[in-house]
């Protein structure tokens, strides 16, 4: 078994030196002397699609080169990124762990829908006017026990709109398509950037934390 496969690779590359004229291999020592530097077969295809000529070829090549570089920054700074947005979410287990001076919450509604089994199962009932209330009810409850000067739930569409308790009630639509360009959109507003740092954002979104993590605000994690 291990024979044939010997023989096979061998004919293999009998059959590649046998595709390589005279002319491919001197284009090759030209390339390669000029810094072009890859698969033969490739490398000469890239040479041929740039009208045989060494210096286009090159100019691709490296070209090719920073794209790949670039990429692969852009993919660590993307890993980085979502670091950075995890050690910036807020765990709240009890009263004592909520930043004092946080003045400012956003709940993201529709995120929050499904994270509670009982919630959950009134979204999947076609139930979400009750879903709506009960998250805004609940959300009344909670600023009141954690004493928060303001929180707001936002749903991405919703005819809801009177105050629940202390807890304002909102809807991206139809000013913003999502909730999450809603929240985007207030977080980026120049007369709030000295206010983002006293606001929070609820969310279990991982794409919403990292849109607004440029512009210094909490996030905490619902799940």
């Amino acid at each position: 078994m291990a024979s044939n496969q010997q023989t096979h690779g061998a004919a293999s590359c009998c059959r590649n030196r046998r595709e390589l004229s005279s002319d491919d291999i001197e284009n090759l020592k030209r390339l390669r002397s000029a810094g072009v530097h890859g698969h033969p077969m490739k490398i000469l295809s890239m040479y041929h699609e740039c009208n045989e000529s060494i210096e286009l070829t090159k100019a691709r090549k490296d070209h090719e080169r920073e794209m790949r570089n670039q990429q692969r920054e852009e993919r660590s700074s993307k890993h980085e990124l979502l670091a950075e947005v995890e050690t910036g979410y807020v765990t709240v287990n009890n009263r004592e762990d909520w930043p004092r001076h946080i003045e400012q919450v956003y709940l993201d509604g529709n995120n929050m829908m499904f994270v509670v089994k009982s919630l959950r199962r009134l979204c999947l009932n076609r139930a979400g006017k009750k879903t709506e209330r009960a998250l805004a009810e609940i959300a009344s409850a909670w600023k009141k026990q954690m004493h928060i000067p303001n929180v707001e739930i936002i749903f991405d569409a919703t005819h809801q709109l009177d105050q629940i308790g202390s807890v304002k009630v909102s809807s991206a639509q139809p000013t913003h398509r999502t909730t999450d360009d809603m929240l985007v959109e207030i977080a980026r507003k120049p007369e709030n950037r000295g206010k983002n740092k006293r606001t929070v954002i609820i969310t279990s979104d991982r794409a919403l934390a990292v849109l607004v993590s440029f512009y210094h605000i909490f996030f905490s994690w619902c799940s």
